[in-house]
């Protein structure tokens, strides 16, 4: 289950949703939405997408020829903000091997957020599947949901103000 109250502007009306780069031709896919009334934790009165959603190696990304920095407009008139970030180590070099990766957010001084993409697989909630569902790697395992880190700004940056955004990585060969 997953909590789209965040997006649920975007999900009024007449949608269309496909599955995308997710084992779509590995195991059968399934979704459906269940909406319960109440009060949202927050108003949310706007979504932006930072980077768009891409498969590059981690060299791009250390180098910034992906996920360079990006300069954000804040909503003016928000009183807080969140980044959310879901990476799966597909294709990486080391994709068994946890990296620590990083956000960097600068309004008015810098500061770091860092976490490590690492994803225990043992337990998976599609049971029994053949293949490497066993082993851990980072960010996902085959036929559960890619993990997402959410990183809370809080109310630090001004509304209005252009906000420096940088995503990046720890090294990787392999």
């Amino acid at each position: 289950e997953f909590d789209v109250t965040d997006f649920v502007h975007q999900l009024k009306g007449k949608k269309r949703i496909s599955l995308e780069r997710g084992g779509e031709y590995q195991e059968e896919m399934d979704i459906r939405f269940v909406f319960y009334e109440g009060i949202p934790a927050r108003k949310v009165l706007s979504l932006t997408q930072i980077w768009p959603v891409t498969q590059s190696p981690n060299s791009q990304i250390i180098i910034d020829k992906v996920f360079e920095p990006r300069s954000i407009q804040m909503h003016p008139l928000s009183a807080a903000w969140k980044v959310r970030s879901a990476v799966t180590g597909h294709g990486q070099e080391g994709e068994f091997i946890p990296r620590q990766h990083w956000l960097n957010v600068n309004y008015g001084t810098t500061t770091q957020f860092a976490w490590q993409v690492w994803t225990p697989c043992g337990l998976n909630p599609v049971y029994p599947q053949g293949g490497t569902w066993i082993y851990d790697r980072a960010g996902w395992c085959p036929g559960a949901p890619t993990d997402v880190k959410e990183i809370e700004l809080g109310n630090l940056p001004t509304p209005g103000d252009n906000v420096l955004f940088d995503y990046g990585m720890e090294a990787a060969t392999g």
